[in-house]
């Protein structure tokens, strides 16, 4: 808090425009703000009260604040010292030479956040650590935007930014700034627009799923189904079809065998990180089980599996993420050439037969997809035309004029069959924008319901693909959870969902009033970013239902791969979902009970999770432990973000067998 403070003086003595022999306490007062403890132990009390009845919990609000304004007073008056000051010295030693002295080492790394938190990860976080972070993002963006609206110089507040994000290590020091540099302007640019942007806007949304400000969602919002009437449909079944999915590609342009594969930063075995010491540190020639992407000859080599050993396949769905994970270097250019250039492959390789959608690695910044109505150099209008003209040979005029307004379209490639491809993208709290405007910016989940009711009355089947799946943390609540209403008032015609973005095998069952509705899978990916192997999946699917029948992932052991060298590696069938977890069906019934199953037989679990990693040799040699378990049960029946009823249930049967 210490460091938080220093910058908070520093941004305070720019404002007033003051010398820098202003103490920190007078800085505060002369710009009316509250000293760093007592805001920090303010938002602590907010979030022991949030739990209370609103009026109750307004009132103690307002009586902590006009305690802490007591406690200022007082402090003031007396010249008294907060707990902190003790530090100033140091950190003026620090501000002056560069140096960080032991005792402010020490005090830095008692915020050490997990590794975890660099990858965009935060579902494993010590309440601990998510009180440190909702403090670094509160204090931290609210230094950003007082310097900007004060009118200060852009340079002036991304040294802020930078200084904050390197201080505290969310990222290394070249990656806070290539991350900086390539996201403040659209953040900048978003306060404009806002006008009165607030650290509560910004890390209410951002980091929604740590409740930073309490359980309640910063803006709340609903489709409008009220005069969608449902309609029955009927079933019949009919002989079975072949549709792979393939998903979470993020081949990397620069990709270096021998690389180091331990680099410092979010993605390793690069050009430019330098050649590894030891063999055992040293990307290998099909990819790493560490935090690295692949060559594109990997990719390639997965498309000619599926070409030869699949080629009767009906349909090829690629859900998402094309681009590496180099966030903080990517450029236009690079992107685009990486979507054209894959696009044009895909259709050499597997013909006029796939589906795509986009991930959140796409874009230029990644993760930022602007609403429709931005237009000019902040507008995400590129992207969507550059991704259709290479990916979308197989689609219509009509999908063309939704894709160019937010990246989702519709098609009928059978007779009574439609697919739906979404850009839940505007559901991703690391979307900038949806800062500004979370509430379905581009209409889409209004078209959603307005497209499967027509479905519904033209008694169609449908399969819906979306790139994130919507229960996870990083997901919008209140999007997800209108999603979901959506999909339990269609669960009679949506067949199956398609997601990937977690690079891991999984599955998601939709439970309404204690009924299993709908079931959403996860295919995995190509990457091996980490500790998992390269997969794509073939699913078995009624041609008249469109019902899931059973699925089959293929998969080739990285470490076996790369001990033989340039030859092609052994793609093999890891397992199929019906033998694995002996089911009868792939009803949403049928899953649900099998997750149930799950909380009760340590075995089945154990192999879920085997089968979560893919098999990865890296990812085995980590065990899974009570709590890691019980994270796989949640995730399986969380498919509203921050909703944990049927996770607790879940755990609690875990805890109990």
């Amino acid at each position: 808090m210490e460091i938080l403070a220093v910058l908070h003086r520093r941004c305070c003595l720019q404002i007033l425009a003051a010398y820098r022999m202003t103490s920190r306490e007078a800085a505060e007062v002369l710009a009316h703000v509250m000293p760093i403890d007592l805001l920090i132990d303010h938002r602590r009390k907010c979030r022991e009260l949030r739990m209370l009845p609103s009026s109750e919990k307004k009132r103690l609000i307002v009586a902590n604040i006009q305690q802490l304004m007591n406690t200022w007073q007082k402090r003031w008056d007396v010249g008294e010292k907060d707990y902190f000051s003790s530090f100033y010295d140091e950190m003026s030693s620090y501000v002056s030479s560069g140096i960080i002295s032991e005792t402010l080492q020490n005090f830095i790394d008692s915020f050490a956040l997990p590794e975890s938190v660099q990858e965009g990860d935060l579902s494993g976080l010590s309440d601990f650590s998510k009180n440190s972070l909702c403090m670094i993002c509160d204090l931290g963006i609210s230094n950003v935007l007082t310097a900007y609206y004060y009118g200060l110089p852009g340079s002036f507040v991304e040294k802020i930014a930078i200084s904050i994000c390197q201080l505290f290590r969310l990222q290394s020091p070249d990656v806070c700034e290539g991350l900086i540099h390539l996201n403040l302007d659209v953040i900048l640019h978003i306060a404009d627009v806002m006008e009165n942007m607030t650290s509560l806007q910004f890390c209410g949304t951002v980091l929604e799923t740590l409740q930073c400000y309490g359980p309640q969602p910063v803006v709340e919002w609903e489709v409008d189904i009220s005069t969608i009437n449902k309609i029955k449909s009927t079933e019949e079944e009919g002989s079975h079809v072949n549709i792979v999915q393939i998903t979470d590609l993020h081949y990397d342009e620069e990709y270096m065998i021998g690389g180091k594969t331990d680099c410092g930063q979010p993605l390793c075995c690069r050009h430019g990180q330098g050649q590894a010491d030891k063999p055992d540190e040293a990307a290998g020639f099909w990819g790493d089980y560490r935090f690295c992407d692949i060559p594109w000859y990997v990719v390639e080599d997965a498309l000619s599996n599926i070409a030869s050993n699949h080629k009767e396949a009906e349909f090829i769905y690629m859900t998402g993420d094309i681009i590496a994970h180099n966030v903080w270097s990517t450029t236009k250019e690079g992107n685009k050439r990486g979507i054209e250039y894959s696009g044009k492959k895909f259709y050499e390789l597997l013909e006029a037969k796939v589906y795509p959608i986009l991930g959140n690695h796409e874009p230029h910044p990644a993760n930022v997809f602007a609403p429709p109505y931005i237009k000019g150099d902040k507008s995400t209008l590129w992207l969507y035309e550059t991704f259709f003209d290479a990916w979308g040979y197989v689609l219509t005029k009509e999908a063309r004029e939704t894709f160019l307004t937010g990246g989702y379209y519709t098609v009928t490639p059978k007779p009574g069959f439609r697919i739906i491809a979404l850009n839940n993208m505007f559901a991703y709290t690391y979307n900038w924008w949806m800062i500004m405007d979370p509430v379905d910016p581009a209409g889409e989940l209004q078209w959603l319901a307005e497209t499967l009711y027509e479905s519904e009355k033209s008694m169609e089947k449908v399969h819906i693909l979306a790139h994130i799946p919507p229960g996870t943390p990083d997901t919008l609540r209140v999007w997800s959870r209108e999603y979901a209403r959506i999909i339990f008032r269609f669960e009679d015609i949506i067949m199956a969902q398609f997601n990937g973005h977690t690079h891991k095998e999984q599955f998601n069952v939709y439970i309404h009033e204690n009924q299993a509705r709908s079931i959403a899978f996860n295919a995995g990916s190509v990457t091996p970013y980490a500790k998992s192997n390269p997969n794509y999946r073939v699913y078995t699917v009624d041609s008249t239902t469109w019902e899931i029948k059973d699925y089959e992932t293929y998969v080739y052991n990285l470490t076996e791969a790369n001990q033989n060298g340039e030859n092609s590696p052994k793609w093999y069938k890891l397992y199929s979902f019906k033998e694995a977890y002996g089911v009868e069906s792939l009803h949403p019934e049928s899953v649900k009970l099998l997750a149930y199953n799950m909380a009760k037989n340590k075995t089945l679990l154990e192999a879920y999770n085997r089968y979560f990693i893919k098999a990865g040799d890296a990812g085995l040699m980590k065990e899974c432990n009570s709590h890691c378990q019980e994270v796989r049960l949640c995730e399986i029946v969380t498919t509203v973000s921050g909703d944990k009823k049927h996770c607790n249930e879940l755990v609690d049967i875990f805890k109990k067998s």
